[in-house]
């Protein structure tokens, strides 16, 4: 399973980018990153636009991708995040800004995907 972690957002709303601010001692990315780092992905990707979450993402052994043109939304990310995923495996998506996710809940997706193989998983 591939995870695609889409962290190209401006944070408009928020006045900085909000994947660089902490909650605790770690930064919102860095703990999206350790969360999915630790879940049973055989592919990691990170599409973003910052120099400081780009090398995190390569300092986790996480392949990142430089999205050049963030402006065009989030489907540009998508776009760039399946060029470079392992197209044998299923994909799950990841918003750079939600730190709460959880590995349990990760792993019980990719399950499901794994027994019943289909094309769309959606929690309950």
């Amino acid at each position: 399973m591939n995870a695609i972690i889409l962290a190209s957002g401006f944070s408009k709303r928020m006045g900085k980018n909000k994947l660089l601010m902490k909650i605790g001692k770690e930064l919102i990315i860095e703990k999206v990153i350790k969360t999915i780092k630790i879940s049973n992905f055989s592919n990691i990707i990170l599409v973003g636009n910052d120099k400081k979450v780009i090398e995190l993402a390569i300092n986790y052994g996480i392949k990142p991708i430089k999205n050049e043109s963030p402006g065009y939304g989030q489907s540009q990310s998508i776009k760039l995040g399946l060029k470079e995923a392992n197209l044998e495996y299923n994909f799950m998506f990841f918003c750079g800004d939600q730190p709460f996710i959880d590995t349990e809940s990760i792993n019980k997706i990719i399950d499901a995907s794994n027994l019943y193989k289909e094309n769309i998983i959606i929690p309950r």
